[in-house]
């Protein structure tokens, strides 16, 4: 039972950490301070808040293959963020792994899509009352409109091509969404040999892997429609344990890049 000491001042309940816009901000300003890393604002929400980027590779990035990472599509989706986050941590590791892989591959991070819905909290909507992770195939919201079109120019400008979108979500239990098997993208069977890798690195622990055709106009089919490239929705437990999200996300980050090194 929760219990609430009620006056007429105003307040705040979160069942889980509060993490604003400023703190994603600044959070993506502290990564920009890797050498590897360039922040950008590339569009703002309905409200006008920045929608921020972050481009990591080393060298030049013309012809690299991109991997994109989205995040916090729904507001309240915190485990998620903070799978992300740790996600992207890994991926900038000063080992040999993370800098093989920044050298041969491009990694386009958009860590909040929905500033509006985060600061306002909202359950599921922008400040338009659209649930971002709806309109992938519509393009009617300036949140997805502006992170597609910066994934499709800088994929244009460097002549390269995504082969991966990872988009963090929560729910109720740790699973991945990911295609049918009658689906194939570019780098096909990947998300197979990702699962298996992932489940052989944790023991006591096998991925929750939910294959499903496509059916609505969300991130995932989108970035198979435009890229051919494969994709899975990266779901975390509203109560997983804060270790577990972290562990599960780095192994995650490292399995797929020994994966991605041998192509």
């Amino acid at each position: 039972m929760l219990k609430l000491d009620i006056s007429t001042d105003k307040l705040w309940v979160s069942a889980q950490e509060i993490k604003t816009s400023a703190e994603a901000t600044n959070w993506s300003k502290q990564i920009a301070k890797h050498q590897n890393v360039q922040f950008s604002i590339v569009g703002e929400s309905k409200l006008k808040r920045d929608l921020v980027a972050l481009d990591i590779y080393t060298g030049d990035p013309k012809g690299k293959e991109i991997i994109v990472v989205l995040s916090r599509q729904h507001p309240p989706e915190v485990t998620g963020y903070l799978a992300m986050q740790s996600f992207v941590d890994e991926l900038l590791k000063d080992h040999r792994l993370a800098k093989d892989f920044r050298n041969k591959y491009r990694i386009l991070v958009y860590p909040l899509l929905n500033p509006d819905g985060v600061d306002l909290g909202h359950w599921r909507h922008n400040a338009g009352g659209i649930d971002l992770n709806r309109d992938w195939g519509y393009y009617r919201q300036k949140e997805v409109n502006a992170i597609v079109n910066d994934i499709v120019n800088r994929a244009k400008i460097s002549k390269s091509k995504v082969i991966l979108g990872l988009d963090f979500h929560s729910t109720q239990t740790d699973l991945y969404y990911s295609f049918s098997d009658d689906m194939h993208s570019s780098i096909y069977p990947f998300k197979d040999y990702w699962m298996h890798a992932i489940d052989d690195a944790i023991p006591n622990y096998t991925p929750d892997d939910k294959p499903y055709p496509l059916n609505q106009p969300i991130s995932k089919g989108w970035f198979f429609k435009q890229f051919n490239a494969e994709s899975l929705t990266y779901e975390i437990g509203d109560e997983t344990p804060r270790d577990f999200i972290d562990l599960k996300a780095r192994i995650a980050a490292k399995e797929m890049m020994r994966l991605l090194i041998l192509r």
